[in-house]
């Protein structure tokens, strides 16, 4: 199972308590996953197409639940990969019809409506439940440690403009973009995904993809500090090597004992601890030196070595 149908098996665990949640959410599939047909003698039918057994067993669930009836019928979609999906005939009935009508499905002569009429959306609640019918219908979403994208399909840039507004009445920018044969409103912030995700029920799946994100930010944190400490390793052995062999020139050639004695410190502390970072070997110097005390002596030995 994909991350995308974690998602929406999550979900459709459990409905919304409140009434006008379940039909708002119940229309936002209809309007999301459905497609309108009309028949001879002016018989109309809604087919929704959904690929998730939980989604499709909530569906008719929420459907015969208002009165409506309906099939459900299973079949094996190629361009799915072969995968079972399902298809939701609506019937054509009176009852059902002034379900449909009811929903912001069809208008009174039977056609499809452009958008929900605001009743249905009135509040943060039903807005919630119509974006998380929307997700049910036709949403994905990249899993964990994953780049981050969320995306919810629509028949036209008109639908995805709408989950675009409603999304945004609880502080949740998404972008829309029309493909051509659909549009889609979708976000590629991981925040932005967790919080629309907590907000219309997921909060599960929001939270495995805030805790990937925590993990993944202390991989790389550790793996910059470990990189950070190994250059630093390397500086430390080239520096110690360039000044070990300055401080052999110096001997070999009688120089190093004709230097001032705070020179010669500086060379013995080194041949002494030549593993040691400068601020570790200036802690040892009696009395003690600063770092870039210490670090001027080092550097005047290489100067006297190599300018000869």
């Amino acid at each position: 199972m994909s991350f995308s149908d974690e998602v929406r098996s999550e979900l459709c665990a459990h409905l919304p308590v409140d009434a006008g949640a379940r039909r708002a959410l119940l229309a936002a599939v209809l309007r999301t996953a459905g497609s309108f047909h009309l028949h001879g003698r002016g018989q109309v039918h809604v087919e929704v197409d959904l690929g998730l057994t939980a989604a499709a067993r909530r569906t008719v669930e929420l459907l015969r639940g208002l009165g409506g009836t309906c099939e459900i019928r299973s079949y094996r979609a190629p361009r799915f990969g072969g995968a079972a999906r399902f298809r939701i005939v609506v019937g054509g009935d009176g009852r059902t019809l002034r379900v449909l009508r009811d929903l912001g499905v069809l208008t009174a002569s039977h056609g499809p409506v452009s958008e929900p009429p605001p009743r249905l959306l009135a509040g943060p609640v039903r807005r919630a439940a119509y974006l998380r019918g929307a997700f049910v219908a036709a949403g994905s979403v990249a899993a964990p440690r994953r780049p981050a994208q969320l995306e919810r399909r629509t028949h036209d840039l008109a639908g995805a403009e709408l989950l675009q507004r409603l999304a945004a009445a609880a502080d949740v920018p998404l972008m829309v973009r029309d493909r051509g044969d659909h549009a889609a409103a979708y976000t590629k912030r991981l925040e932005t995904i967790a919080d629309l995700l907590a907000r219309i029920g997921a909060g599960d799946a929001a939270l495995r993809l805030a805790e990937a994100d925590v993990v993944a930010r202390t991989r790389e944190t550790a793996n910059r500090r470990a990189n950070a400490d190994t250059a630093n390793i390397r500086r430390l052995i080239s520096a110690s090597a360039r000044q070990l062999d300055a401080i052999d020139r110096l001997s070999e050639s009688g120089v190093l004992e004709r230097l001032a004695p705070p020179l010669q410190d500086a060379a013995a502390l080194r041949r002494a601890h030549p593993e040691r970072p400068l601020a570790e070997l200036a802690a040892e110097a009696w009395p003690p030196l600063s770092k870039a005390t210490l670090a001027g002596r080092l550097r005047r030995l290489e100067e006297l070595a190599y300018e000869r």
